[in-house]
């Protein structure tokens, strides 16, 4: 719970003062692949997709799976705030880039590193009414950079 805790901040500052007629709120839920971590993990996140502009604004936690490395144990997970551009929206796709910020934390043993940094990347919906398909790519500029696939479902709601 300790660990959620800034993905509810960050969920319940997105959602400030939005009204879902407004626009389209969505959570989602999927897996995930990195390449420093060289791991896979679980990806949670919510976000709302302006009604007039094509921006939409997205909050995410990932839990990488724990691995052993020659004995030692290394965890690795990361908080993402990121404001996307859609540039393709036509029938049920859509497709956009976004830019956002990044907070990582990898332990290693009894060593620990958090390091802050800056997010690029694309991603594209396809939606079968309220539940829909996501992937997103993206790197992260950090002390720990990576890329990162994301896929999964996404909930739309105030459809």
């Amino acid at each position: 719970m300790k660990k959620l805790l800034p993905l509810l901040i960050v969920v319940l500052t997105l959602f400030a003062g939005v009204r879902s007629a407004d626009a389209q709120i969505f959570i989602s839920a999927g897996g995930a692949a990195a390449t420093e971590f060289e791991g896979l993990g679980l990806q949670f996140g919510a976000g709302v997709q302006l009604p007039v502009l094509p921006f939409r604004l997205s909050g995410d936690y990932i839990m990488f799976f724990e691995k052993d490395d020659a004995g030692v144990t290394e965890k690795w997970n990361e908080y993402n705030i990121n404001l996307g551009y859609q540039y393709v929206s036509q029938f049920d796709f859509s497709s956009y880039v976004f830019a956002g910020l990044n907070s990582a934390t990898e332990e290693f043993g009894s060593l620990k590193t958090t390091a802050y940094g800056v997010n690029v990347g694309v991603g594209a919906d396809y939606s079968f009414g309220l539940l829909g398909w996501y992937g997103e790519l993206k790197y992260t500029v950090s002390e720990l950079d990576q890329f990162v696939f994301t896929t999964g479902l996404r909930i739309k709601f105030g459809i």
